[in-house]
């Protein structure tokens, strides 16, 4: 039985439900109905070790350390995203903060190094420990970067510890 992947255009897929490439399978379709894509673009990274940031200073984000790296598209030397084609795209961020006395801290995506608006998650909490955490959806071209800014106003020194993801 073959699974039709665009009747208009009479395209369908083998008998074992899979669209390959000479590297796999893109598109698996099962007898079920359930639809994987095992190369969609995907990352998660952390801090391997504390930031250390001052006041007033909008930094980026490191998260050197990947645990997986779907299309390898996520730089963990330059902690930037780069889109491999044009599309919406889903990235969450949640940051920990240690030793926060601020009048407030926030958390931002850049998109191509400019705040990408509506991304911006705030608080004013202070005290040993506060996380923030941060979602967007969002459309890119080909080659748009995205990366994960912070900035703290009123502390001197304050750190992202490395329990933070991205």
């Amino acid at each position: 039985m073959s699974v039709v992947l665009d009747g208009s255009a009479g395209i369908t897929l083998p008998d074992n439900g899979a669209l390959s490439t000479s590297v796999g399978d893109v598109i698996v379709v099962s007898s079920t109905g359930a639809v994987t894509t095992p190369y969609q673009p995907s990352f998660y990274a952390y801090p391997s070790t504390a930031t250390v940031g001052s006041n007033t200073t909008t930094i980026k984000a490191l998260f050197q350390t990947v645990a997986h790296n779907i299309g390898n598209h996520y730089n963990a030397s330059t902690a930037l995203f780069t889109a491999p084609v044009a599309g919406s795209y889903q990235f969450n961020t949640n940051c920990r903060f240690d030793g926060v006395t601020a009048t407030y801290h926030n958390l931002r995506f850049f998109k191509n190094n400019v705040y990408l608006y509506g991304s911006y998650a705030i608080s004013t909490l202070d005290g040993s420990y506060s996380t923030l955490s941060l979602g967007v959806v969002t459309n890119l071209q080909v080659n748009d970067t995205v990366s994960v800014h912070v900035y703290v106003a009123g502390d001197t020194a304050w750190i992202i510890e490395p329990s933070s993801s991205s």
